[in-house]
């Protein structure tokens, strides 16, 4: 007896031993378990604050590269600009020429994309995903964005809402914007011969003067407009008017981190400000009133601002010194004569950078060339 209370004892004892183990065996796992789902919890939402500023940053980025670089991308198609890779073969010189396209201007595209988009952001997988969708709608905020504040500021151009709304919609800019007659009376819009870009240009002239495209002043109202949207309520309209926003407006410079005046910027400022002046609604690739190809038009102006000759180095001085100080330290369907003297235009413009060019090199040459005399004999003789 006594031997069998004392083995009911010990298994008791072995029993409420076990019992006592595995309920601390059990909060320990519940404790652990806590601790896992607490730490994935955080895990979590520190990776949506990641996700969540690493597509803000994007988007951004997108902004950027609509105003800096690409108003549009080629023929408005994005996705072929990002599913395509880098070619060696390309010549940024044969961007915007008549061969090998849209190969060229594709992959001139995707250059502006990756001076925008940082490294770590280009594998396959992202680059075409959400890094492709995220730039997409920020390229698609900024032009609804500058279209909205361009038409809802009037008062930047000297006009009044209302009237200037009423003027634009009966089509009475048309001539400012560009458009012309052939000599049949037939309207076309040409790039080049436009009021709005120049600065005291008269349009009766016969040839492009290359000493006043692209330094209307209204031109640097629409660009402070966008540095506006950057850093909403940088300026009054006065101020902005005056050209006295510009050390407020800088702080575009810390935002998009720039440091110099782009040839996407200025070409850009051309053609939204056309287009504030035209009846088409919306800033969309084609004018849906004039039938404008404002893509078309942007991608004229970005080649035209690639040549370095005198002219265009002094466009680019001309902005820096206003916005970046530091570095210098219902249309009718264009027929095809329409479009041809279009392209007539566009290639004349061309042609006088080329005269300008060339009128540079016999200059650099007569000066590199000895003087006359300057070899002669140091006089022997007798």
């Amino acid at each position: 007896m006594g031997s069998h209370h004392l083995l009911s004892q010990a298994a008791r004892a072995l029993q409420a031993k076990v019992h006592d183990s595995q309920q601390a065996e059990q909060e320990q796992a519940r404790n652990a378990l806590a601790d896992v789902s607490n730490q994935q919890d955080g895990d979590d939402e520190d990776r949506d604050d990641q996700d969540t500023a690493e597509v803000a940053h994007i988007k951004r980025m997108g902004k950027k590269l609509t105003w800096t670089k690409l108003l549009w991308a080629p023929d408005d198609d994005l996705e072929s600009v990002f599913t395509t890779d880098e070619d060696s073969q390309y010549n940024p010189k044969h961007r915007f020429g008549e061969n090998n396209q849209p190969f060229n201007r594709i992959q001139g595209a995707l250059r502006d994309v990756h001076a925008v988009i940082g490294e770590s952001y280009r594998n396959d997988e992202e680059f075409t995903g959400w890094v492709l969708d995220t730039v997409w709608e920020g390229m698609r905020l900024q032009r609804a964005q500058i279209g909205h504040r361009l038409r809802h500021n009037a008062a930047m151009f000297d006009q009044t809402t209302h009237a200037f709304n009423r003027a634009r919609a009966d089509g009475q800019f048309r001539e400012l914007i560009g458009e012309r007659k052939d000599e049949n009376g037939n309207p076309y819009f040409d790039s080049y011969r436009v009021s709005l870009i120049h600065d005291d240009y008269d349009m009766d002239e016969d040839e492009l003067n290359p000493s006043t495209i692209f330094l209307n002043p209204y031109l640097f109202t629409v660009n402070l407009q966008v540095h506006a949207l950057v850093t909403p309520g940088v300026a009054s309209t006065e101020s902005m008017k005056e050209g006295t926003a510009r050390a407020k407006a800088r702080s575009n410079e810390r935002n998009w981190n720039l440091c110099k005046t782009t040839p996407g910027m200025i070409a850009a400022s051309a053609v939204c400000l056309r287009w504030l002046f035209s009846p088409d609604p919306e800033l969309t690739p084609t004018g849906a009133v004039t039938n404008i190809d404002w893509n078309e038009e942007f991608e004229r102006y970005l080649e035209y601002l690639g040549k370095r000759t005198r002219s265009v180095k002094n466009i680019f001085k001309t902005w820096d010194a206003k916005f970046y100080p530091r570095a210098e330290r219902s249309g009718t369907p264009p027929s095809g004569s329409t479009v041809a003297l279009a392209q007539a235009s566009h290639a004349a413009a061309l042609r006088a950078l080329e005269e300008e060019e060339e009128e540079e090199e016999e200059e650099e040459a007569a000066t590199r060339a000895p003087r006359e005399g300057t070899n002669g004999g140091g006089g022997g003789g007798g």
